[in-house]
């Protein structure tokens, strides 16, 4: 095992990547053609949203990839790869946008001078995901254009043209919570730096990394070691620190509104049955009583969770305190019973009857009859 950064952070991506050899090695397995040359563009790193979520990470390169044209000779195109990797669910307007950025920038633009136009660079979109996306399966799904006649036969002549380019792109997206031990090709092999079993508990930015991966293959080996020098930038390692407690907290938030919402599910269920029960005020009363604790119990839970929270909370407290009403009215029929079964009680006291007797006719222990005489 080695130790090396964790990827899907985004202090740690940025050090990734701003190694020339290492984001060629990535990209190339990613579009599967080979990258010769990079030329970093726009880029944004870790930020707060508006919402307090934790903002993707983007960079774009201009990349220069070898491609064969119609005689079959290797030559150098340049294309644009917007590179967005997110660590938690992200909304898509945000990725929408990323693309409409890039699809009017100036700099992707370029003249033609055969055609006397202007054209867009190609752009291929990539998407590196720390969440499930749908229920696609693939840790790596491509989608790539085709052209296309009317009937659906796949054009050979005229293509790729360069106004369907402009307008168009293709997609790639990584799931990399689906990147398992079984290694299919190049691209899934490359993405094991990225598969969160290695990553350390409580320190997800280390990750102790299975170096078998690494042998006999050079590209792994440069990979792993560019991830492996993180910890010797003091710079980034200190974003790392910082960036792993603003995950927890996020996660912890995000955990804690889920379980929040199936607590308030469920009391809102066992208020319906306690609803129903109180209609009528019959032998299962015990039952009732037995529930308002198991009722109370959870609402000293849900007010202290909710104390964690912030104020963006502020309906949900709401509800807490409706909550609390109806639990005060509860407690309040309580009453109403326990002074009404400690009339019965003192009135078959009064005719004779035993403690004993009184608590087998009103089914209720002895101690709750001795209890409620004393009251």
């Amino acid at each position: 095992m080695i130790t090396i950064g964790n990827p899907i952070f985004d202090s740690v991506f940025k050090f990734f990547l701003a190694d020339d050899t290492a984001a060629r090695i990535l990209l190339s397995a990613l579009i599967k053609k080979k990258v010769t040359k990079l030329e970093t563009r726009k880029n944004e790193f870790m930020q707060k949203g508006d919402n307090g979520e934790i903002s993707v990470m983007r960079i774009d390169f201009g990349a220069h990839i070898l491609v064969q044209d119609a005689n079959g000779n290797d030559v150098d195109q340049l294309i644009i790869i917007e590179l967005q990797k997110a660590w938690v669910n992200y909304e898509v307007p945000r990725f929408r946008r990323y693309l409409g950025q890039n699809y009017i920038a100036s700099e992707n633009i370029f003249h033609d001078a055969k055609d006397d136009r202007d054209y867009g660079l190609p752009i291929i979109a990539v998407y590196i995901l720390n969440h499930r996306v749908g229920n696609l399966t693939e840790p790596v799904t491509y989608l790539n254009r085709k052209y296309l006649d009317y009937d659906g036969n796949e054009l050979t002549t005229g293509v790729p043209d360069k106004f369907g380019e402009s307008l168009s792109h293709d997609c790639i997206i990584v799931q990399v919570p689906l990147l398992s031990d079984k290694i299919r090709n190049r691209a899934e092999k490359i993405l094991q730096v990225f598969n969160q079993k290695f990553s350390v508990a409580k320190k997800g930015f280390k990750m102790q990394f299975d170096d078998a991966l690494t042998e006999g293959d050079s590209d792994m080996q440069k990979i792993v070691n560019r991830l492996s020098m993180v910890f010797t930038d003091d710079y980034t390692t200190e974003l790392m620190i910082v960036e792993n407690e603003e995950y927890q907290l996020h996660a912890e938030h995000l955990a804690a509104k889920e379980q929040l919402a199936e607590q308030k599910e469920q009391i809102a269920e066992q208020k319906e049955q306690i609803a129903a029960q109180n209609a009528i005020l019959t032998a299962k009363e015990q039952e009732l009583a037995q529930k308002d604790k198991q009722l109370d119990e959870k609402g000293k839970q849900l007010d202290e969770k909710d104390k964690q929270l912030d104020e963006k909370d502020k309906q949900l407290d709401e509800k807490d305190k409706q909550l609390d009403e109806k639990d005060k009215q509860l407690d309040e029929k309580d009453k109403q019973f326990d002074a009404l079964l400690s009339a019965s009680i003192k009135m078959l006291a009064s005719a004779g009857i035993s403690n004993e007797q009184i608590a087998q006719q009103l089914n209720i222990s002895v101690e709750k009859v001795e209890a409620l005489m004393a009251s």
